[in-house]
């Protein structure tokens, strides 16, 4: 039973570096602004992220069959250590590999997720700012003097109001 569960994490491992690729790809697709390409490639990670939660929950059931449901509990969490004592010294040690194997994987893709983040952000302060400045939105605030006629029109119009 070790050994389906060394599997499993080996099938995570890899759709975790498909993910990994992909989301390489939507970094350049937010840096070159392809904006149908970054929509193409959220949708195959939705994909792939939902393969990942099926054998997620596989993982699961076989770790609960190997330690039984009542020392997983309803979290699913278990240690590696108590998993390893059921397996061969053999099967620990390509266990522990493969954990580690993912976790390394996980923590690249966190660091590629906060930078593809990061980076939609600013496209996005960017995409406000030229809004703003092509089109200068008034501020919120009275547009009727106190004696309640229209103030006199503020000089500083947009681009766009400026070229019309």
């Amino acid at each position: 039973m070790i050994e389906n569960v060394i599997g499993v994490l080996y099938e995570l491992a890899d759709l975790y570096r498909e993910i990994y690729g992909i989301s390489l790809e939507k970094k350049e697709a937010v840096v070159s602004n392809n904006v149908e390409r970054v929509g193409e490639i959220v949708k195959t990670e939705w994909t792939l992220l939902g393969k990942i939660s099926d054998l997620e929950e596989k993982r699961l059931q076989m770790v609960r069959e190997v330690l039984g449901a009542d020392a997983v509990g309803d979290s699913g969490e278990a240690a590696l250590e108590d998993i390893c004592k059921h397996g061969t010294p053999e099967e620990a040690k390509e266990l522990k590999n493969a954990a580690e194997a993912l976790r390394a994987l996980i923590a690249e893709q966190k660091k590629i997720n906060a930078e593809n983040q990061a980076l939609i952000g600013l496209h996005l302060d960017y995409t406000d700012y030229m809004i703003n400045v092509f089109l200068k939105e008034p501020q919120a605030g009275n547009i009727y003097g106190n004696s309640g006629e229209v103030e006199e029109e503020n000089p500083d119009h947009g681009i766009i109001d400026s070229s019309v």
